[in-house]
């Protein structure tokens, strides 16, 4: 078996990729109950404090009905990308901490084909956690949040279905620059608590301090966590469309750079 297949296999087999792809179905019920206060009514107070805007809160209660509900869902990601990554994490850590790295460079052409292929595993993991959450939201979706006749279902199934593979590219980006933290870090506690204080202290903070200058809406847009819930609202066009893909493949290019860069000079 190459080394891309024993590493998608081996995080499908391990207690923790198991726990969480387990812990994802509360974790969708736990959001649609959340979403579903939300479209009723709550404390905006309370929804400032958790990271909502105002726009976000409206356009959640407008589209809290039939598939749009699956982009309704993006506005968990941000701890959605915490639960995939804890496992990935976790692995990655494992590898420099047991030094099983040179059994798998034995197996691979170059320390860059090795690097390539374990990325990519990781990435393929968190796209069937993400793939499970929107197959999971769909049905919540179809059995509690049915379509009403007063809105244009067309347009908002096919926007859904747009924000549904962007969410699938900037999750990828966002778990190869996680990938390329964690290589770097190599301490699993370390790179877990960088990662919480990237989601709920830097990104928040990040938030604040684009308002606070008064910088165009887009320098939000180029914090790679910061894009994964914009597609909650389905209010973007195609330049926050453009934005996104321009965005997700740089992170992609230069995570993916860095990662090899680092894992050639690291002494194993």
């Amino acid at each position: 078996m190459n080394i891309y297949g024993a590493e998608v296999f081996r995080y499908s087999k391990s207690f923790y990729g198991r726990m969480i792809m387990i812990l994802v179905v509360p974790f969708a019920c736990l959001t649609a109950a959340f979403l579903y206060y939300i479209s009723n009514g709550i404390s905006s107070d309370f929804l400032a404090a958790a990271g909502f805007s105002e726009q976000t809160v409206e356009a959640i209660k407008g589209q809290m009905s039939g598939i749009a509900y699956i982009a309704s869902s993006f506005s968990a990601s941000e701890l959605l990308i915490l639960l995939m990554m804890f496992p990935v994490i976790l692995h990655i850590s494992e590898d420099y901490e047991q030094n099983t790295l040179r059994c798998e460079l034995q197996r691979s052409k170059s320390r860059t084909a090795c690097y390539i292929a374990r990325m990519l595993a990781a990435v393929t993991y968190a796209w069937g956690i993400l793939l499970e959450y929107i197959l999971i939201s769909g049905v919540i979706a179809a059995l509690f949040f049915r379509s009403s006749h007063e809105m244009s279902v067309a347009s908002r199934t096919g926007k859904t279905v747009l924000a549904i593979v962007l969410q699938f590219i900037v999750t990828g980006a966002c778990v190869m620059f996680v990938f390329m933290l964690t290589s770097l870090i190599r301490h699993s506690v370390l790179s877990m608590t960088t990662i919480v204080f990237l989601v709920f202290l830097f990104t928040p903070g990040y938030r604040v301090l684009v308002d606070l200058f008064e910088l165009p809406s887009g320098v939000k847009q180029i914090w790679i966590i910061e894009l994964l819930s914009t597609t909650s609202d389905l209010a973007f066009n195609r330049t926050d469309v453009l934005i996104m893909l321009v965005v997700g493949l740089l992170y992609a290019v230069i995570s993916t750079s860095l990662g090899i860069h680092f894992f050639k000079v690291q002494k194993l």
